[in-house]
Formats: structure tokens, C-alpha cells, sequence
């Protein structure tokens, strides 16, 4: 079984209802903050949010926060209208599509974990961060279904045959590290059996990435 392409693409069909479904009603009640962020700019701020909080080991964090982090968000993008209050999109988001929800007083957080993981992978493959991600998390277990969902939201380059040359090439040089990744190498050692017989076009070490999956 390969990378499930699949979940990747449900979770952004799941994203995109809640993102439509709340422009069409702002469009009808002629709602400012309709008229100036689109569902494009707001995908960005949401995935720009998901990969600072998930990157900083974040479930949870406040309202200041997030409203700190909208305020940098429509600053820094050139094509984000800068007038906007922070806090008036931030209710918006919490009160009219609950992808970010008020968990207790002054802590908020995604409405699920699959939304801040999936917002995550996007921003990953939107700007291109395969190699930090891999550097960084390949043997982290709270990052593996970042790595799934990058793997079905790439394509070409930045797909799962990318992804999987550069989970190999850091395998290898953690194998090759005088203090190897403990649970690594017993790990890979049964992988390479376990997927000797395989007729797909990647090399064991390789191989063995997929079969988590299976």
C-alpha cells in the first residue's frame, strides 16, 4: 500500500466545505471580512497558525496568541488586506466555522487535531519545507501523520517519491552516526527483510517506509 493520497485529499475536501460554506453566507450577508479575506488567504493564515503552533508542540494556546499571530500573518503577506481587525477574524473563525475553538477561558485550540496536523502538511509543501521536516522529525512519532498527509499533498518534486529519497538519505545517516537513533537500527534491520521480496522501485530502506501502511 502506498501513501494514503486519499486521507490527504478528504481532510482538504472536509477544510474547504467549512470554508466555502461560511463565504457563502458572508457573501450573502455582505459581511466585510468575506469581502477582504478570501478562502485562499485564509487557508494560508490557518496553515500558517497550524505549522508555528504543531511545530512548538502546541495543542493549546491563547487568545493573545493566536490573535498576535493573525496580526503578523496579514502583515507579512502582501496580498492580505491589512486594515483588518485580528480579533474580529478570530471570532469569525471561532463563532461561524469552529476550526478554531475557545477550549477554556483564554485557551484555544483547532476543533481537531486532524485539522492542525492536515493545516500543517500544507504549509509544509506550500512552502516547500520537505527537508526540514525530514531533518528534523523523522524519528519524532508525533509528526508521522504530517508525514503521511505531506506525502499525499505533494506532487511531482515535492510528492511521496521525493519524500522518500529524503527519508532514506537521513536514515542512512543516522545509521551511519556514531550515536545512531536507538530504536532505529533493530527497526530497519527487520524492515529490510520484511520488504526484501518487494517488487516496487525503491530500495529496502527505502520500502520499509511504506510499510507502516500496509
Amino acid at each position: 500500500m502506498n501513501f494514503p493520497k486519499n486521507r490527504a485529499a478528504l481532510y482538504g475536501e472536509a477544510l474547504d466545505v467549512l470554508l466555502r460554506k461560511w463565504a457563502s453566507e458572508k457573501r450573502v450577508q455582505h459581511n466585510p471580512i468575506y469581502q477582504e479575506l478570501s478562502i485562499e488567504l485564509e487557508r494560508e493564515l490557518l496553515a500558517d497558525i497550524a505549522f508555528d503552533s504543531f511545530s512548538a508542540d502546541q495543542l493549546f494556546f491563547s487568545k493573545s496568541d493566536v490573535i498576535e499571530r493573525i496580526r503578523k500573518f496579514l502583515v507579512s503577506n502582501l496580498n492580505a488586506p491589512q486594515h483588518l481587525d485580528s480579533e474580529k477574524v478570530l471570532e469569525e473563525i471561532e463563532k461561524q466555522q469552529g476550526i478554531l475553538v475557545e477550549r477554556a477561558r483564554d485557551a484555544y485550540s483547532f476543533s481537531h487535531l486532524t485539522f492542525q496536523e492536515y493545516l500543517t502538511a500544507q504549509y509544509i509543501v506550500d512552502n516547500q519545507q520537505l527537508e526540514w521536516l525530514v531533518t528534523n522529525h523523522l524519528t519524532d512519532e508525533r509528526w508521522q501523520e504530517v508525514f503521511l498527509l505531506v506525502a499525499g499533498l505533494g506532487s511531482g518534486r515535492k510528492g511521496s517519491d521525493y519524500l522518500l529519497l529524503l527519508m532514506e538519505d537521513q536514515t542512512r545517516t543516522l545509521l551511519d552516526s556514531p550515536v545512531a537513533e536507538p530504536k532505529l537500527r533493530p527497526l530497519l534491520q527487520w524492515a529490510e527483510i520484511a520488504t526484501a521480496s518487494s517488487n516496487g522501485n525503491y530500495k529496502p530502506v527505502a520500502r520499509m517506509l511504506t510499510v507502516r501502511e500496509d
